[in-house]
């Protein structure tokens, strides 16, 4: 009996991963899909990215920062539009007497950027240990902004992961 399970389980196992991987990825120097780098000098921290159902925009949850970024061209990313999104003096303030650093953690680090409809975007940051959200139109400019604790990290060390259902 227990030999029978755990053959039923193996092949359950071995269905699972022959899944197709859940993203969109290509092989580094792949022809279909050359990497290309981008930079702006005053952005760092880009570890959020929301790519548009077309696969031509991408939008980038930064420090202080979301970029809209052009890549329907698969050989050169072109900037859009950029949102600077900082705390406030007061936030910043806040942090800095809660004993956090000013510039490492005391800063906006975007973790979502999730799609709610073919118009606007659902953004989240750490806003200095005072999580802030946002909803913005998909060319970048802020419609409404409020508290999001519970939404989002206080650190700008989490992770974070964000559903919309509805």
């Amino acid at each position: 009996m227990a030999s029978s399970l755990a053959l039923l389980f193996l092949g359950l196992l071995g269905s699972t991963c022959a899944l197709p991987p859940p993203r969109i990825s290509f092989l580094l120097n792949s022809p279909e899909r050359p990497l290309v780098h981008f930079s702006l000098t005053d952005v760092s921290n880009t570890t959020t990215l929301l790519l548009s159902n077309d696969s031509s925009t991408l939008y980038v949850g930064a420090r202080n920062a979301i970029l809209l970024l052009n890549v329907s061209r698969s050989d050169v990313i072109s900037l859009r539009s950029k949102v600077t999104w900082s705390p406030s003096q007061t936030d910043t303030r806040d942090c800095v007497n809660k004993g956090q650093d000013p510039e490492g953690d005391c800063q906006n680090f975007v973790h979502v950027v999730q799609r709610v409809n073919s118009t606007h975007l659902y953004v989240c940051g750490s806003n200095a240990y005072n999580p802030q959200q946002a909803f913005i139109d998909m060319e970048l400019s802020v419609v409404q902004q409020d508290k999001a604790r519970g939404r989002c990290p206080f650190s700008p060390f989490e992770r974070s992961a964000a559903v919309i259902i509805g």
